[in-house]
């Protein structure tokens, strides 16, 4: 029960809590990203089991069809109606957030995805919790930057910044895991 803080760089995009925000705000650009689709469903933001998952695909015939147009076909008539209400949920939430993204400010999109389902009180929850809830709140100072960024030359938007994100993983660059705050002792 010793506290130890150690500087640690890399691995923040492979957070899952840092992920999850990023597969939400890559289907918002672009909702046919069936990786990125079927990540958000299982996230904790919206709680899909992989048998949901499995069931939305089955209930399509033509498996060439993207995940999202899967699901929507679901949520119009699916099997299970209290599955096909959960997708429904799922859709208003994302058709919000796209609606969102092109009036509000980013960092403020990146906020509403935070709180959503108390999603960091969760991530605050799990083992670990202080630096998962930092390294959230970290994209969401990421956001700010990146909109006081652009907004200066132009407008800021939701594709700039998931591309910004997609150029920084692609050539393996990666930001440090936020820094907590420094554990206190007795």
């Amino acid at each position: 029960n010793i506290p130890v803080e150690a500087s640690v760089t890399g691995n923040y995009f492979e957070s899952p809590e840092v992920n999850d925000c990023l597969s939400v705000l890559k289907v918002l650009d672009n909702p046919i990203r069936d990786i990125e689709f079927a990540a958000v469903m299982r996230s904790p933001l919206f709680g899909f089991s992989d048998s949901d998952l499995l069931e939305i695909r089955d209930f399509v015939d033509d498996s060439s069809k993207p995940f999202y147009c899967c699901a929507c076909e679901y949520a119009g008539g699916g099997v299970s109606a209290e599955l096909a209400d959960k997708i429904t949920r799922l859709l208003n939430t994302l058709k919000d957030w796209t609606t969102a993204a092109s009036s509000d400010n980013l960092a403020h999109l990146v906020w509403n995805i935070i709180l959503h389902n108390d999603f960091l009180s969760f991530a605050t929850a799990l083992p670990g919790g202080l630096q998962r809830r930092a390294d959230l709140l970290k994209l969401y100072e990421r956001a700010i930057q990146f909109d006081g960024f652009l907004s200066a030359q132009g407008n800021p938007s939701l594709a700039r910044f998931v591309d910004f994100i997609e150029r920084l993983r692609e050539s393996d660059t990666d930001w440090s895991q936020a820094e907590t705050e420094a554990p206190q002792g007795s």
